[in-house]
């Protein structure tokens, strides 16, 4: 109907996102890969061209071909080490076999994502060969492609998929509310990592700006000291120009070798900085310093170099000689710049603080979040039974209850089970759901709710630290006639607030069949641990067995040598069997933490340079109303003033300057916040807590900054001051 009934697309393609396991003819080990199922003209309707060989043709989707394969470039290079004999060979998915056709440019990116789940590359393409009019009305992972007509806009092509939305849903959906939802590629592949990204460059932005005003400010500084020595040359006939060219040159010289450091820095700090990043952002392996950073930084430092160079130059031509060499001290639109400028530095630093203090409390915040689920001490062995192996239910399952009546033999090993969407993995497929006894008057007859539905092992809940609270776990007794389910506790408190789900029927998956709760378990989180509030229903694996499995075990020892017990045991049991994955439950929370991790510690280093910036030119600031009243200082001193009143004559100037820095940079942060909202967990963009810890740091900061000049002034004797001014 796509095709049919709407007039803005160029055309369509149909991707279905899956796994298989790759075996080929010799002693290669089988390898659990990740593939995309698409439509024959997918790759021209992406404009692609092959790096080896060809894409599909017209025809290579039809049900019951053997499978042309296309192989990513990373495969490529990984598997057949960039042999390119590969195009023509023939090798086998789940056991069928298949030839591979063409390898995909390194530049290719197609990144699938599951609804809330993390992007993933794939592997390699095989054709989409199905019937779309047999697929289940549940079905909701496959994607469509389309291309937009050329002058056609966004959103008149959206508007064309609105009206049939609306025509379908009448017509096949008796109003339920169905709708295409179009997203643009990029917008899809940014859209999970963009508030990060975003805040990340809105740091660098803040403490570009820091850095400009910090060196606009040491270069007034600078002023005050040559503008005699410039003044005395331009009387002696130097011309303007000279003079300005000489300024110029050595700051720009200072810049550019700044900026090289910087680079140097940059290119160390990549490969630290990769190592927080998660599996999941996109194009992860394109990021590095490139022509591009590095062109950047030459015409930033060179752009920076030139204008505060200009500074002392111009002062000097416009400032009167018989001042200029009465005095030391700046013109009064000079100080008043710094003045300026400071107030500008402090502020920008208290929203970067600001932003910081947010995202680690949101940090530390869901790092305490109770999961629902005890991480410690289990490894997760990930895998797809092979399809031709094992074809039916009855192989499947014994496939399963073999490998778990192993693994619970290993050493150490406290408890087996396996699921088929373990916590944190987006893994879930999604059913409507109803209660036709519930306390609150939902879940009647055609009143259904969607739920996420997970198939599990008997043991399962003991070996993920999942609690049952009422009722009981499933037991080897519970098969396929037992009609057996465990709902979670967001469903049981929603249906049933009162208490008294075990033993309630369920109506599942929109037929008649009745289902019987037997128990109600903590709820766990499947997709992220700051959002997932959609109810669970856990049915036992010989209801309906699944080819893909997580087994959880639970030990208290070593669990590195636990999963390699696991992996030999597995090859023992079936050789043609691929792992996809063999990982600890911690390292998986700690994945899913990564993206606000890395934001976060990135913000906090830009925020720790700020205050560095912050504080040296506050240290700058005191520094020179020191030097600008020094035979004031002296003179009061001759005369008995109290050193107290010395230091507060001293930092009255910088201690209003950092004041209203606080107070436009507290303003600033409050109007800011609401930018990276969508970062934040636990813990409001207007936090007082955390908005009086960073106005408590830079305050503390500038008033050691600016009280170790005071002091230093204070303490010098009196006579050799009015011997040094006179």
């Amino acid at each position: 109907r796509l095709r049919e009934e709407t007039s803005q697309f160029a055309g369509f393609a149909v991707v279905r996102a899956g796994s298989a396991a790759l075996t080929e003819p010799g002693p290669s080990e089988p390898e659990q890969i990740r593939l995309s199922r698409v439509s024959a003209d997918f790759f021209d309707l992406l404009g692609s061209h092959p790096a080896l060989g060809r894409f599909f043709r017209p025809g290579e989707d039809r049900v019951g071909e053997e499978p042309a394969v296309v192989v990513s470039h990373r495969l490529w290079l990984r598997r057949w080490g960039r042999d390119s004999s590969v195009v023509g060979r023939r090798i086998d998915l789940d056991g069928r076999p298949a030839t591979v056709v063409g390898v995909l440019p390194p530049e290719f990116r197609f990144s699938n994502q599951s609804s809330l789940g993390s992007f993933t590359d794939p592997d390699l393409f095989v054709p989409y060969a199905e019937v779309l009019a047999d697929l289940p009305r549940t079905a909701h992972s496959l994607g469509v492609v389309a291309r937009i007509k050329p002058g056609v806009s966004v959103a008149a092509a959206k508007a064309d998929l609105a009206a049939l939305s609306v025509r379908m849903d009448r017509e096949e959906f008796e109003s339920r509310g169905f709708k295409f939802v179009a997203w643009s590629l990029q917008d899809r592949l940014v859209r999970t990592v963009r508030p990060g990204l975003l805040a990340l460059l809105g740091a660098v932005g803040l403490l570009l700006a820091i850095m400009v005003a910090n060196l606009a400010m040491l270069a007034l500084t600078r002023t005050a000291r040559r503008e005699r020595e410039f003044t005395v040359r331009a009387a002696l006939g130097a011309g303007r120009w000279p003079l300005i060219r000489q300024s110029i040159a050595e700051t720009t010289v200072t810049s550019l070798l700044g900026g090289a450091v910087g680079i140097g820095l940059a290119f160390l700090g990549v490969k630290g900085l990769l190592a927080l990043a998660p599996t999941g952002l996109p194009r992860r392996d394109e990021v590095g310093v490139d022509f591009a950073v590095v062109g950047f930084v030459i015409v930033a430092a060179t752009v920076i170099g030139i204008a505060i160079g200009l500074l002392p130059a111009r002062h000097a031509a416009t400032r009167d000689a018989a001042t200029v060499l009465r005095t030391l001290s700046l013109s009064i639109g000079g100080r008043r710049s710094r003045g300026t400028l400071l107030v500008i530095q402090v502020a920008l630093s208290t929203v970067l603080l600001a932003g910081t203090g947010l995202l680690l409390v949101s940090v530390v915040g869901l790092s305490n979040v109770d999961p629902g689920f005890t991480s410690s001490g289990v490894v997760t062995v990930e895998m797809r039974a092979v399809a031709s192996r094992y074809p039916d239910r009855a192989r499947l399952s014994g496939f399963y209850r073999t490998v778990l009546e192993r693994f619970s033999a290993l050493p150490g090993v406290q408890a087996v089970g396996a699921s088929s969407a373990p916590p944190l993995s987006a893994g879930a497929d999604q059913y409507p759901a109803a209660f036709p006894t519930s306390s609150v008057g939902r879940g009647q007859e055609g009143d259904y709710q969607t739920t996420d539905v997970l198939v599990t092992t008997p043991g399962y809940f003991r070996a993920m630290g999942i609690t049952i609270l009422e009722g009981r776990e499933f037991a080897a007794s519970d098969d396929s006639a037992s009609r057996s389910l465990i709902i979670d506790e967001t469903l049981a408190r929603r249906f049933f607030p009162n208490g008294g789900a075990v033993g309630q029927p369920v109506a599942f998956g929109g037929d008649s069949t009745r289902y019987q709760v037997i128990g109600v378990a903590r709820h766990a989180r499947l997709y992220r641990m700051d959002s997932d509030d959609r109810g669970q229903i856990y049915a036992v694996h010989a209801t309906a067995p699944e080819p893909w499995m997580s087994v959880a075990l639970r030990s208290t020892g070593d669990l590195r040598a636990l999963g390699a017990a696991a992996r030999a045991t597995v090859k023992e049991i079936d050789p043609s069997q691929p792992i996809s994955r063999v990982i600890a439950m911690t390292d998986v929370v700690a994945e899913s933490l990564a993206e606000r991790r890395l934001v976060a510690v990135l913000v906090a280093g830009f925020a720790l340079v700020a205050l560095v910036l912050a504080a040296i030119g506050i240290y700058g600031t005191a520094a020179s109303a020191v030097a600008e009243r020094t035979r004031e200082i002296g003179i009061r001193a001759a005369l008995g003033a109290e050193p107290g009143g010395l230091i507060g004559l001293v930092l009255a100037r910088p201690v209003r300057l950092v004041l209203l820095g606080l107070l436009a940079g507290l303003g600033g942060a409050i109007v800011s916040s609401g930018l990276i909202r969508g970062l934040l967990y636990g813990v409001k963009p207007t936090d007082p807590a955390t908005l009086g810890t960073v106005v408590g740091v830079v305050a503390g900061v500038a008033l050691v900054a600016a009280w170790i000049p005071a002091r230093r002034a204070i303490q010098a004797d009196p006579a050799d001051v009015l011997k040094a001014d006179s």
